[in-house]
């Protein structure tokens, strides 16, 4: 502890009061990350502030009455309340200040409560710090108030005049004060205590966006009295935080010790602080980051989906087509209610098709009859013609004097205008087929259908099908069977069997799922699918291209426990993409699929064995996505 040594003759005489301020604790009234420095920002001109400012100061005065003796309190305690109001016109702020001693004490002396000095307070904003420096001018004017006997009161009038200095880097805010205080003089054996110089530093950190951390140092000097005397050097420091609770309150909480034993300089001192603050933001009350004044609907949030997101209201039918947003696949275009998918939301775009009838040297038949099986539509006697359709599949049946029919599936594409061309065979004489499905019992078929490249498919029946000479690769399928494809040899005048064993399938659609009765086998630890796993692939591309319906399936890889979870993540994502590469390479499109790793996160079988481990290394495949 450093001492300020008084006479003897102060010692003897230490019933009567001492008029000095020993409380130098000012906290500032607007300052916005600091408890006792203040800044150059101002608030919006017309905004009022206030704060109710608590602190405690242990042991502020402390002298000795002779060199060894023991040292006195002549302030012990003293628990005030600061009462701050402000408020801003243009680019001045004034202020009142009232101290209110709640609780005083000296060692000699009960000081008891009162008030403390009344202080008007102002500060001018010279530069706003938005360009990297802030300056300010502050002043106050302290009235002599005081009702307590301790000396924590002027005898008289005084006040102070400091300049104000800021800036802001990154979340950190720098501010300093440098000025003078005029005080009447207090005459003591070895120090006069009178006018001060004073500097107060601050920096304040805002951690997030309504919380920060503050630090203040402050430091007195008076210049009447030897620089080198402690009594007239008091300097202190203080941590401190704040937290914005809600807008526009603000607490804040400090605490803080001396660095020397100069008047004023306490042992510890303690701040508590609520602040009427307002932030300065505009009121969003349904806080959906529109203002109430710019916002239509103040208490219904905006769904901010890029449609009108400035009006503040929420749009639960952006495109107002009566199918709610929730449901609408294309919420921002109203449905085109034409009769086609009039249910998704979406307007159906219609594509121009141009239809041809050829012969095979490319030539146009010139009488030629053209249906599209389900539409109504049937071009009769015209070979070339265009048709608006929606997008989607299409039978096509096409017949003409003198030529053998065909029929065919289209699929027109969306926006971009398609042409199609039928070429027509002429007419020669047919020969026959005959097709048995049978299963691998021996048992027949009862449900499958053959079809050629490009043609629809036709149930097996036991009778003749009629057909132009030639070798013909003929596909065969049966739900629960395996695909399968025979050559059939057709010759003119005669009849052509066909005997198909089908195997069962080795995969299930079930619901949102192709199940895979086999596993899909894969070199140890390697992304590379055995050869003994092609038929089941191959299966899987067949079923894929013929189900267009399907329109995206998901492969997932999944491993057993042993490894690391890292490299059994990895291994699963490297063999589900191996196996949507294979398909790709069946001609699935790879638009139509997507692949991902699981690892070991998903066992079927929990126990840790051979069996379980078996078990849990699979390849699983469903459907996300599909038209019907």
């Amino acid at each position: 502890m450093l001492l300020l040594t008084l006479a003897l003759s102060i010692a003897q005489a230490q019933d009567a009061d001492i008029e000095l301020n020993s409380q130098l604790f000012h906290p500032t009234i607007d300052g916005s990350r600091t408890i006792w420095t203040d800044d150059s920002a101002k608030a919006e001109s017309g905004t009022a502030i206030a704060r109710l400012v608590f602190s405690y100061t242990n042991r502020p005065f402390i002298y000795e009455p002779s060199p060894g003796a023991e040292p006195i309190a002549l302030v012990s305690d003293a628990l005030q309340a600061n009462a701050l109001v402000g408020y801003t016109l243009g680019p001045v702020r004034l202020g009142v200040d009232l101290p209110v001693y709640l609780f005083t004490a000296g060692q000699q002396e009960d000081g008891g409560a009162g008030i403390g000095d009344l202080s008007i307070d102002g500060k001018v904003s010279l530069l706003d710090r938005a360009g990297g420096l802030g300056l300010a001018l502050g002043g106050r004017v302290k009235l002599d108030t005081a009702s307590v006997d301790l000396a924590l009161g002027e005898s008289g009038t005084s006040g102070e005049i400091f300049a104000i200095a800021d800036t802001e880097v990154n979340n950190w805010l720098f501010t300093a004060n440098l000025g003078a205080r005029f005080l009447p003089t207090v005459e003591l054996t070895n120090v006069d205590l009178g006018d001060q110089l004073f500097a107060r530093i601050g920096a304040g950190y805002q951690v997030v966006e309504d919380a920060g951390i503050s630090v203040d140092i402050v430091g007195h000097t008076n210049l009447s009295a030897k620089i080198s005397n402690p009594a007239s050097s008091p300097i202190e420091g203080m941590l401190g935080g704040w937290y914005r609770v809600a807008d526009p309150f603000v607490l804040r909480a400090g605490a803080g010790t001396g660095f020397t034993r100069g008047v004023g300089s306490p042992v510890f001192r303690g701040v508590l602080s609520l602040g009427y603050e307002p932030s300065g933001k505009p009121l969003d009350t349904d806080g959906d980051g529109i203002s109430d004044k710019n916002d239509s609907c103040p208490t219904e949030p905006e769904d901010i989906d890029t449609w009108e997101d400035n009006d503040g209201c929420p749009d639960p039918d952006n495109d107002v087509d009566s199918i709610l947003d929730i449901n609408d696949s294309c919420m921002n275009e109203p449905e085109d209610y034409d009769g086609w998918e009039d249910e998704d939301g979406c307007p159906d775009t219609a594509t121009q098709v141009t239809f041809r009838v050829e012969d095979p040297n490319g030539g146009l038949i010139p009488v030629a009859s053209t249906q599209l099986t389900g539409t109504g539509i049937d071009h009769t006697d015209d070979s070339e013609f265009q048709l608006v359709l929606e997008p989607g599949l299409y039978s096509v049946d096409t017949m003409a004097e003198g030529f053998t029919p065909a029929d065919a599936r289209i699929n027109v594409p969306e926006f971009e205008p398609f042409s199609y061309t039928q070429v027509l065979q002429p007419d020669v004489p047919m020969g026959r087929l005959r097709i048995r499905v049978i299963s691998a019992d021996g048992e027949p078929i009862e449900n499958a259908f053959w079809f050629k490249e490009g043609q629809t498919p036709t149930p097996v029946t036991d009778a003749e099908i009629s057909m132009t000479p030639g070798d013909y690769p003929i596909q065969i399928r049966a739900e629960g069977f395996a695909p399968s494809t025979a050559e059939a040899a057709i010759v003119d005048g005669d009849l052509s069997r066909i005997l198909v064993m089908l195997q069962p399938s080795r995969i299930e659609m079930v619901g949102e799922r192709i199940n895979l009765r086999e596993k899909v086998q894969f070199a140890t630890n390697r992304a590379t699918i055995k050869p003994g796993s092609f038929p089941l692939l191959d299966e899987v591309a067949t079923t894929m291209n013929d189900h267009p319906e399907l329109l995206k399936i998901r492969i997932e890889g999944h491993t057993d426990e042993r490894g690391s979870a890292s490299y059994n993540l990895d291994l699963s994502e490297r063999r589900a993409a191996a196996v949507l590469r294979y398909l790709t390479d069946r001609g699935v499109a790879s638009s139509r699929m997507e692949s991902a790793g699981v690892g070991e996160a998903r066992p079927l079988d929990p126990a840790s064995n051979d069996a379980a481990w078996e078990t849990n290394r699979r390849v699983e495949v469903s459907i996300i996505e599909r038209a019907d």
